[in-house]
């Protein structure tokens, strides 16, 4: 076909023909040469030192995990380590040397490695219920309630489903809330009604007028600095209790 020029089209032809595109490409990664390594024996020689490998390289690469003693044998750890020692040195010389001396020792070693654990587990609980009264008696409620988590431990968090008036579960958050919202607004605004008699039932109690007397700035001043002491807490120990 030629144009009006008396020219072919062959350079329309270049045009319409698809064209090659050269993308750079990624160089491959390195291979490793393996031939001056020597030949293992077997598979389990193979397997033992590509465990090994992999496991120094992960110990230099994250570390060793360091090993968490709870609350009650850290406090007492002075007196564990001990015992643990010589229960262990008592078990090997059973291990090693099965006398009658040897398991006399045993037994004496276990004896005495749970007479001190319930000693340590007393002084535990016994440490932590002081403290949780002490704060309860000097009115520090955060000091109060941090001691009562570390005493009951970590607790799952569950939520429960909240239902809409007919019933139907509710997963979104905003209508969650609004939802608690008209809950508690239809429960606090009801009018519940109260018998005259209910009121005259309740026993009377006698006023308590030295409470309406004034407190000096000096005194409230000085109780405010020291209620999260240990000065506080040890007067509060030492007081006779009623």
């Amino acid at each position: 076909m030629h144009s009006a020029d008396c020219n072919t089209d062959h350079a329309l032809e270049l045009a319409l023909r698809a064209r090659k595109f050269h993308l750079p490409r990624s160089r491959p990664s390195p291979s490793i040469d393996c031939s001056s390594s020597p030949a293992p024996k077997d598979h389990e020689d193979a397997w033992t030192e590509f465990r090994t490998a992999v496991t120094d390289s992960a110990v230099i690469a994250f570390g060793r995990r360091s090993r968490k003693y709870p609350d009650w044998f850290r406090d007492s750890v002075d007196l564990l380590l001990p015992a643990l020692e010589a229960k262990r040195k008592a078990r090997g010389m059973v291990r090693a040397h099965d006398t009658r001396n040897s398991r006399l020792r045993l037994t004496t070693a276990k004896r005495d490695m749970q007479r001190i654990t319930r000693a340590a587990l007393h002084r535990y609980w016994t440490n932590l219920s002081q403290r949780i009264q002490c704060c309860a008696d000097t009115g520090d409620l955060h000091g109060m309630y941090q001691v009562i988590k570390q005493a009951i431990g970590p607790t799952s968090k569950k939520t429960a489903i909240v239902l809409s008036e007919d019933g139907r579960p509710i997963s979104d958050h905003g209508k969650q809330l609004d939802r608690w919202a008209d809950h508690f607004s239809s429960l606090y605004t009801r009018d519940v009604p109260v018998k005259q008699q209910a009121i005259n039932a309740l026993p009377l109690i006698p006023a308590l007028h030295e409470l309406d007397a004034d407190i000096p700035l000096g005194e409230v001043k000085v109780a405010i600095e020291l209620l999260k002491t240990t000065k506080l807490r040890e007067l509060m120990a030492h007081l006779p209790k009623s």
